[in-house]
């Protein structure tokens, strides 16, 4: 239950095509969830350690969660602006012309 709704969470950051694994180990008495998404272009890999698997679980779906914000944010952050805007960043050098020295632009040597 708890795993599905942090899916769906994570889902909306990143888009209904992810898909995810989850991996439960046990290392004497500290349980850890291994959580591994992929979705278009990004793998996000996380992972929770902790006494009870529920908390261990937490961990990782929301570490992951933090990494698909991050990377939606960036993915945002550098979208292309449209060609009117770009035109406008810049605006063209209205100075005289540079005129060439007589003998030319070579450096003397």
């Amino acid at each position: 239950m708890q795993a599905e709704e942090g899916m769906e969470r994570i889902a909306r950051i990143l888009g209904k095509n992810a898909n995810a694994s989850i991996v439960f180990s046990t290392q004497k008495r500290l349980q850890i969830a291994e959580l591994t998404i992929k979705a278009r272009m990004q793998t996000i890999a996380a992972e929770g350690k902790a006494d009870t698997l529920e908390s261990a679980l937490r961990q990782a779906i929301e570490h992951a969660e933090n990494q698909a914000r991050r990377h939606r944010d960036r993915r945002m952050a550098s979208k292309r602006l449209p060609k009117e805007e770009r035109c406008m960043r810049r605006l063209p050098w209205s100075g005289p012309k540079p005129r060439r020295p007589a003998g030319g632009w070579r450096r003397g040597g």
